[in-house]
């Protein structure tokens, strides 16, 4: 089995705008909107782990989404079909079942239910683990109701 490592990833607003991470210290600055992180291996991963560290103001909640639907149709040479951060309903489908991976979160103001991550206050992380992970794409969505700074990462073995 071969691991496969992110970097900080870089999150996209619905119009498709980067927010890249800093190069010193991997946060990206978020503002109250909803925005995108495209996980760049999921179609590899057979176990799919994804960390979020924030700062002590961020508030937000942060989902994973999956689809099977490809970024462009005929094998990347064809037109636009499911961007990463798309929102039309039903291009892109929440994860959050119990039965689909595990969540947990360390530090102040995490609240996991199944595999939603709510942060309010404090400093601290959270990770979420899909052991079984046979989706073609993933992204986890930040839908931030107060601004602040957080790291995502991703890590997977396939």
């Amino acid at each position: 089995m071969k691991d496969y490592n992110s970097g900080p990833l870089t999150a996209f607003d619905g119009g498709g705008d980067a927010s890249a991470p800093s190069d010193a210290t991997g946060f990206v600055t978020l503002d109250a909107d909803t925005h995108y992180f495209p996980i760049p291996f999921a179609h590899v991963a057979e176990h799919l782990a994804v960390h979020v560290l924030t700062d002590a103001t961020i508030a937000g909640t942060f989902t994973l989404e999956a689809t099977a639907f490809p970024a462009q149709r005929g094998d990347g040479i064809g037109p636009a079909d499911v961007a990463d951060w798309n929102e039309d309903a039903g291009k892109w489908v929440k994860l959050d079942t119990d039965a689909a991976g595990y969540a947990q979160g360390v530090g102040t103001g995490w609240t996991v239910t199944k595999l939603t991550l709510a942060k309010t206050a404090g400093a601290g992380g959270a990770v979420i683990n899909l052991p079984n992970a046979p989706g073609r794409r993933y992204r986890l969505a930040a839908a931030i109701t107060t601004g602040g700074t957080v790291r995502v990462g991703a890590h997977a073995k396939g």
